[in-house]
């Protein structure tokens, strides 16, 4: 049992990776083929990523990309410890390898409670997030997955409240985002990115 996990679809195969059982964050992957509805857990190497939960995850080309999340662990008194995430992490789907993106540029500090939306020119777009507090809204950046180079977006026009936990989805060249939280309320509104216009 999860939850704070990933599940990304890929040639018919839904993976789902991480999350959180409730005590700790997790690591493992599991792989549902949706046309036999049989579930298996193949090995992968080298050794994955962090246990980590409220990460992003988008599948590409035949890979995975999974950036930020927070790693909740127990120590032997039972106290909880977080620690969020700034990489990026790369699972090849064919060959099940991992291996960690050399990032370059002005990447995001680390974050969990965002969004990551892959925009129609192939970037990856980072929108809010919690870092132990919330990320500004106009704090946008975006990675190039095939060069690792990351930016900063400016924003025009009115900039939304920072937010975390929100949800959004990519509609053309807009990105479209609703609710999330902003630290002392939740949010009812919906905002859209044009990238088009960036």
């Amino acid at each position: 049992p999860r939850y704070w996990h990933t599940a990304s679809l890929v040639e018919r195969k839904l993976i789902v990776w991480g999350g959180h059982n409730g005590k700790h964050s997790l690591k493992d992957l599991h792989l549902l083929d949706v046309d036999a509805i049989i579930w298996s857990q193949p090995k992968v190497t080298p050794e994955p990523p962090p246990p980590l939960s409220l990460h992003t995850c988008h599948a590409v080309d035949g890979q995975l990309f999974i950036f930020g999340g927070m790693s909740v662990t127990l120590d032997e008194e039972g106290q909880t410890h977080v620690k969020y995430c700034s990489d990026t992490w790369t699972l090849d789907c064919l060959t099940m390898q991992w291996s960690r993106l050399r990032q370059r540029g002005m990447h995001p500090p680390a974050v969990a409670y965002h969004t990551a939306e892959l925009t129609h020119t192939g970037q990856l777009l980072v929108i809010g997030g919690w870092r132990g507090e919330v990320v500004p809204a106009d704090d946008l950046k975006a990675l190039d997955l095939t060069t690792g180079q990351w930016q900063v977006v400016p924003v025009p026009g009115e900039v939304p409240a920072s937010m975390y936990g929100q949800r959004s989805c990519v509609v053309g060249t807009k990105v479209v985002t609703f609710g999330g939280w902003d630290g002392i309320n939740p949010l009812n509104a919906v905002h859209v990115l044009d990238t088009a216009k960036l």
